[in-house]
């Protein structure tokens, strides 16, 4: 459909990463490949687990660097 993935890959037995990771991911993607952000989803995979997770809604780059 156009969109490009971000995919982490986690090896822990639980499913308790940050999604945070996969915008700062995301964001970074977003710059070299020269796309907007939009453009892009994160996922999880949880190998252990057989599980993913998808995150269509992750925080902007400039969010991510708001102030506290």
């Amino acid at each position: 459909d156009g969109q490009w993935q971000v995919v982490d890959w986690k090896t822990q037995l639980r499913a308790s990463a940050d999604p945070i990771q996969l915008a700062i991911y995301r964001a970074a993607w977003a710059q070299l490949a020269g796309i907007t952000e939009d453009e892009i989803v994160g996922i999880f995979v949880y190998v252990h687990r057989g599980e993913i997770t998808v995150f269509d809604d992750l925080p902007a780059a400039r969010d991510l660097l708001a102030p506290l």
